[in-house]
């Protein structure tokens, strides 16, 4: 448990940890108060009871001290003092449970925005090892449990564990042999009940991150492949994966809960039985009378205020031990978004945006020289020493076989992957490492499938922009150079605000590509990249999508990467990828009057 402490003190900043201390502070005057209440009964029932008897009382020296006078009797000031004391404790714990809450909600939203902008400012390659099903957990499911389930209740813990010792110690103080009897037997029943549960509930623990792990990628795969699972008429299969990982989930915690809660009926049987045998004991004693009912009534309010106390400290140990593994996984998950070298790309401004560092560009040429990327375990180089030049404002078409390595080239050619050796040169400058950003600033790219949020055309033209800073002019000069201004303007009845359903569900295949294309020419790159843009579109509609990008020959520098031959067939020149390297170059007249690589890839058809 030590260690999950030191692990929750490494997880907050200086500024959270300052703000539960504040919160310990506040719970342990809260503490105080409710101890003081407690205290307040006895001298009140004895005054009330023996008034006669109670002038050389401390009680009534107390109710003196405090103004009592003929007109105001000393029994009547203590009943008003336990009183103000019951209702101060109780206003004073819900304005401390307010804060508790609102400090918890804080730390959850600050947690979650920090977990989730730095994953956001991980490399690519991050990306390429990691199920996003988990990361989204993470953010939105851990950092909520970590907050409500382990830092509340450890709040809880500290206030109440006070206030227990202090009411306790009055207890004592009055009568030291009822008292710590009552000590050793609540200390041995819960002492006892956690020896018994720590080791299962670390167990649980374990199991719990696996199963919420399991049920947000069950839920995340069977959600986003819908279309096909419907086509395939998998539901059932789904499901049962769902919802085998939702009863793991649910079985764990309803343990933990359980384990929670069992100690509240021993102990509720316990309070009352124990006044009861007090009661018995006493008359049993021959000592029944006002004493002995000043006493009863102290312990009955010692147990309103106590047993749920004692309850809420055995819950938050509970819940720490069966947190462990939540707390480890949250603190190794910070320390992999807050390293150095997980630092965003190019320099961030105020509010988690960046500040725009520009652009990076050539006059004359874009080059790669001997460039080597190798994925993380794979036998082989992705790119072996591939090197090719691009003159500005021309055209490049890309072919090769699956596995040729023509997605990681564009992967390289983005930023988004960084070359184990060679070099990329703009012009005859090396593209550096703190320059990456300023050159995707320069650089649009359309995929083979486009993202398309569910929001309006025109926000998914001006992707992730900020709605106040949207350039409606430059929305319409995007659409237009991507040739879907008239379908926006013609066939949709909110124009450029109609919204496109998730994914863009709601626009056909072509209609995704030129918005995508849209999106790629809003910033105005001098690049252009396009992966298989074309590839899932049937031959009329790709006609069309290839029609809105050569008109932009001579006016972007375009790399096309190629399913179909004939989408690059008036490309400037063709490269023919193979294993890494350029295999063969030229036109398309040149490469297929020689008779290689490229006229055998024709032969075959789409590649």
């Amino acid at each position: 448990m030590l260690e999950s402490l030191r692990a929750l003190a490494e997880i907050f900043d200086r500024s959270a940890r300052r703000r539960f201390l504040t919160l310990a502070g506040l719970l342990l005057v809260m503490a105080v108060f409710e101890a003081a209440s407690v205290a307040a009964v006895l001298p009140f029932i004895q005054l009330a009871l023996t008034p006669e008897a109670a002038e050389s009382a401390a009680a009534t020296r107390m109710a003196v001290a405090l103004g009592a006078s003929d007109t105001r009797p000393p029994v009547v000031v203590m009943g008003w003092l336990a009183l103000s004391l019951f209702l101060l404790s109780s206003g004073l714990s819900a304005a401390v449970t307010w804060f508790m809450f609102r400090v918890a909600a804080s730390e959850n939203r600050r947690l979650s925005v920090r977990l989730l902008g730095g994953y956001m400012q991980q490399p690519y390659s991050f990306f390429l090892d990691r199920n996003t099903s988990e990361l989204g957990k993470n953010v939105l499911f851990e950092a909520d449990m970590l907050t409500n389930n382990v830092l509340v209740p450890l709040a809880q813990l500290v206030g109440r564990a006070t206030m227990v010792v202090s009411v306790f110690a009055f207890l004592v103080y009055n009568d030291p042999v009822v008292a710590l009897s009552a000590v050793g037997v609540v200390g041995v029943l819960y002492g006892g009940l956690y020896s018994v549960i720590r080791r299962p509930v670390a167990r649980l623990s374990t199991r719990r991150n696996v199963a919420n792990t399991d049920r947000f990628q069950a839920s995340q795969e069977a959600l986003g492949g819908i279309k096909d699972i419907k086509v395939l008429g998998r539901e059932a299969y789904f499901e049962a994966a769902f919802r085998d990982a939702a009863e793991e989930f649910t079985s764990v915690v309803a343990k933990n809960q359980i384990i929670g809660s069992v100690p509240r009926y021993f102990l509720e049987a316990i309070g009352i039985g124990g006044i009861l045998v007090l009661l018995l004991v006493f008359l049993q004693r021959g000592e029944a009378g006002a004493g002995v009912v000043s006493l009863l009534a102290v312990y009955a309010a010692a147990a309103y205020r106590v047993m749920p106390a004692l309850q809420q400290i055995y819950t938050g140990v509970t819940n720490l031990r069966f947190s462990r593994e939540l707390i480890a996984l949250v603190r190794k998950e910070l320390a992999l978004v807050d390293a150095p070298e997980a630092a965003p790309v190019g320099p961030a401004a105020a509010g988690g945006r960046h500040a725009d560092p520009g652009r990076v560009g050539f006059t004359r040429a874009l080059s790669l020289d001997d460039v080597t990327f190798r994925y993380q375990g794979a036998g082989g180089p992705a790119l072996a020493g591939l090197s090719f030049v691009v003159a500005r404002n021309t055209s490049v078409g890309i072919v090769g076989e699956t596995g040729s390595g023509k997605t990681t080239l564009v992967d390289v050619l983005l930023g988004l992957l960084q070359p184990q050796s060679g070099v990329i040169r703009l012009d005859d400058r090396p593209l550096e490492a703190d320059q990456i950003r300023s050159w995707q600033n320069n650089v649009g790219y359309v995929p083979q499938h486009i993202y398309l949020s569910d929001s309006s055309i025109r926000h998914n033209i001006a992707f992730g922009v900020p709605e106040e800073e949207i350039d409606d002019a430059a929305v319409v000069r995007a659409a237009e150079m991507a040739d879907v201004h008239r379908f926006v303007i013609e066939e949709t009845q909110g124009q450029y605000d109609t919204l496109v359903g998730e994914r863009g569900v709601r626009l056909s295949g072509g209609q995704r590509q030129r918005i995508g294309i849209a999106r790629a020419l809003y910033r105005t790159p001098e690049v252009l990249i396009l992966d298989e843009a074309t590839s899932s579109l049937d031959n009329r509609t790709e006609q069309a999508v290839m029609g809105a990008i050569k008109a932009l020959a001579g006016r972007k520098t375009m790399i096309i990467v190629a399913h179909r031959l004939t989408t690059i067939q008036e490309c400037d020149q063709i490269l023919v990828i193979d294993k890494g390297r350029v295999r063969e170059q030229g036109t398309y007249e040149e490469l297929m009057r020689g008779q290689g690589a490229f006229a055998a890839l024709a032969r075959s058809g789409p590649v």
